[in-house]
């Protein structure tokens, strides 16, 4: 069941930033840092999503006691934040033109997409809330 949690949480996630990247400003500012558009290594995409969807199975799914749909939100949300701020506030310490209130929307929805994923994760697995 490992395995399967891992794969279904990545397509939640990947389904979850098809709603937000297209939507945020993110593009625009990587390409104003590197002086030309954004170039997606594509195969390096899975392996973003195999972390994020291990750390939630592995430290957040067996964190959640009683059906709590608050703990979803709290220890997935809080997990997302972690690793996208991890990201953000170092790209904001490296690079000069890192705009910082897009690095805190980006930690937000790190939060937020983490915290559904972990619900969404938690339901599919047959525990309802």
């Amino acid at each position: 069941m490992f395995v399967v949690d891992i794969i279904i949480g990545m397509i939640i996630l990947v389904l979850l930033d098809l709603l937000w990247i297209p939507n945020s400003k993110l593009s625009d500012n990587i390409a104003e840092i590197q002086g030309s558009p954004i170039k997606i290594k594509y195969i390096v995409l899975p392996f973003i999503y195999l972390l994020i969807a291990t750390g939630i199975v592995v430290f957040v799914l067996p964190k959640i006691n009683d059906n709590s749909l608050y703990e979803c939100v709290i220890y997935g949300g809080l997990f997302g934040a972690i690793a996208y701020g991890v990201y953000d506030l170092t790209n904001y310490a490296l690079f000069t033109d890192y705009n910082l209130g897009l690095a805190l929307q980006d930690m937000a929805w790190g939060f937020t997409a983490v915290a559904i994923a972990t619900f969404l994760l938690y339901n599919i697995r047959g525990i309802t809330i």
